[in-house]
């Protein structure tokens, strides 16, 4: 009986120990996040960073969180920079987006600068605030957030 016991022990610490699955993010020098990888015993992590469709295959897959998946994608698409800035802050994107916008705003949420996006490649003059991190936002037309990024305004 103690045999069976300590066999079933053993067991069930050892399958515990190795379902454990973390995630592990990568970050930028200046904090921005740019890589997630699955870390330890996960029989099924998903798909890290670099396994993640291109937007075109993104429709055809029946998978839980829309907004998460935009979001990975349009990273990959939208650049801005240069971060941290003391002046302007140039806002690329890869192709043109109607009724998008961008908000800008501090780490506490008060709202700076929302404003439509026009162009495909635009500046952000931000010369006249304060030196802080502030929060820097783009929203698609049902309000869903599909860029998110820290400033670093110096």
């Amino acid at each position: 009986m103690k045999t069976l016991f300590f066999l079933f022990f053993i067991i069930v610490i050892s399958t515990t120990l190795s379902a454990q699955c973390y995630i592990q993010y990568t970050y930028d020098s200046s904090g921005n996040r740019i890589k997630r990888e699955y870390v330890g015993g996960c029989a099924h992590p998903g798909p890290s960073d670099d396994q993640i469709p291109s937007a075109d295959t993104l429709q055809s897959l029946a998978i839980e969180s829309r907004s998460e998946l935009i979001r990975l994608d349009m990273e990959a698409r939208i650049k801005v920079y240069p971060n941290p800035t003391d002046g302007y802050l140039n806002v690329r994107l890869d192709s043109p987006h109607q009724n998008w916008t961008y908000r800008l705003s501090t780490l506490a949420g008060q709202l700076i600068h929302q404003a439509d996006i026009v162009q495909q490649e635009f500046f952000i003059d931000i010369g006249h605030l304060p030196s802080a991190p502030y929060i820097f936002v783009i929203c698609d037309t049902t309000d869903v957030v599909v860029y998110k990024t820290q400033i670093i305004k110096q």
